[in-house]
């Protein structure tokens, strides 16, 4: 079954909003996507340093494009049901 974008949004939401602390850990890769949403984890956020480091770089190099980091958190999030939160780096704001 697949779970739409607004199902995610809702499900993200309640999160925020339960008593309790909500903890969203930041996978650099899809591996560690795997193993976080293994460990329990309902909602994942993205990171670019941490796709950086994970290759080489820094988080401000020209390698470090906005299509590469959009890859890799389509690849951290694509498969899983949980919601996924993409940060947005200030360089690719207009």
């Amino acid at each position: 079954m697949t779970t739409t974008r607004l199902e995610k949004y809702k499900i993200f939401r309640a999160l925020h909003e339960r008593p309790g602390v909500f903890v969203i850990p930041n996978p650099w890769d899809a591996g560690s996507a795997k193993i976080l949403t293994a460990l329990g984890f309902e909602a994942l956020a993205t990171t670019s340093a941490g796709c950086a480091f994970s290759k080489g770089h820094l988080d401000s190099v020209p390698e470090m494009t906005r299509d590469v980091i959009l890859q890799n958190a389509k690849r951290n999030c694509g498969r899983d049901p949980s919601p996924c939160f993409r940060g947005s780096s200030k360089r690719f704001r207009s």
